[in-house]
């Protein structure tokens, strides 16, 4: 047995989606971005290019209302801005191509993008998976760069950095049993607090870090609620 412990030193990277708006879209077209439990709607107008979609949403997701910002006759139900949720994400739109960014990296957030077009599509695609001194399955995160094995000891004794994202890796990806320690010297979190601090309920799961069990089933575990 090892003694793997927790530094939280890897370095953040932002979250970025693209919204890629193709194929062919007519008025009164919707496009809708939810995210955990709320949607931004956005009704195309008498422009209807593929183009004019795109920048549509692209200004309906900067927009601190629902009549801010219009680039056209669109419409939308709320502004981005109004949204807990997109908070700190910004949009920027090239061609039919929208992309979204979290402005705090090292957080990752889940945008779902649907439309109702007959013929139209919205398509969404994680183009920079965030990772950073928060995710539990990044070896920088580790002392030595090297991320726990089978029956190694993770060890939560030093620091503040709180261990927040990828909680499921020790389970899901490399399903490995192995002992764990925390001590009052570990002043950061493990795991989530249901609600977010910028008025949302937490939507990214699992908010618990994930523990194989011998049996093979897994089992959830926090401190800090």
């Amino acid at each position: 047995m090892a003694v793997k412990r927790w530094i939280g030193a890897a370095l953040d990277i932002n979250d970025k989606w693209t919204i890629t708006i193709a194929g062919t879209w007519a008025p009164a077209d919707t496009v809708t971005v939810t995210v955990g439990n709320s949607a931004l709607i956005v009704t195309i107008g008498t422009a209807f290019a593929i183009g004019d979609v795109a920048n549509a949403l692209n200004a309906a997701i900067n927009a601190v209302s629902s009549t801010a910002s219009l680039v056209g006759d669109e419409s939308r139900n709320v502004g981005g801005r109004q949204v807990p949720e997109l908070v700190g994400i910004s949009s920027t739109v090239v061609s039919a191509v929208v992309t979204l960014e979290n402005s705090e990296a090292g957080i990752p957030f889940l945008p779902v993008v649907t439309e109702s077009a007959a013929a139209g599509t919205a398509i969404a695609a994680n183009s920079q998976v965030a990772t950073g001194k928060h995710f539990a399955g990044n070896a920088a995160n580790w002392e030595g760069g090297v991320l726990p094995i089978l029956n190694d000891q993770l060890t939560f004794d030093t620091g503040s950095v709180s261990c927040l994202y990828g909680l499921d890796y020790f389970r899901t990806t490399i399903a490995i049993d192995f002992t764990l320690l925390v001590t009052t010297d570990f002043t950061g979190r493990i795991g989530r607090a249901p609600y977010h601090g910028n008025g949302y309920w937490e939507y990214i799961t699992p908010r618990y870090l994930q523990i194989k069990g011998s049996s093979g089933s897994g089992y959830l575990w926090q401190t800090g609620e």
